[in-house]
């Protein structure tokens, strides 16, 4: 799920003509924290969520909705023996 979150805040961002630095700006996330989200898929706390959420102005829900919908149209393939 942290993929497609990942995914969801890229597409928002580029929508809001905004830089990797300056959603991290504005969200006081670290840039290594937003480019490792985006392009890793690294885990983010709800509260990290949140904050890029608000700087887009939107749902919280609406984005993990969004990453949600990636998920179904584009599931990833799991590495044998990895856990879900």
């Amino acid at each position: 799920m942290a993929h497609y979150l990942g995914l969801v805040i890229r597409k928002h961002r580029k929508q809001a003509g905004m830089t990797q630095e300056k959603l991290s700006e504005c969200s006081d996330i670290d840039v290594r924290m937003v480019r490792l989200i985006e392009t890793k898929g690294q885990n983010v706390s709800v509260n990290l969520a949140d904050a890029v959420a608000k700087v887009f102005g939107v749902p919280l829900s609406a984005m993990i909705e969004g990453a949600e919908a990636l998920r179904q149209k584009n599931p990833v393939r799991r590495k044998e023996g990895a856990s879900p």
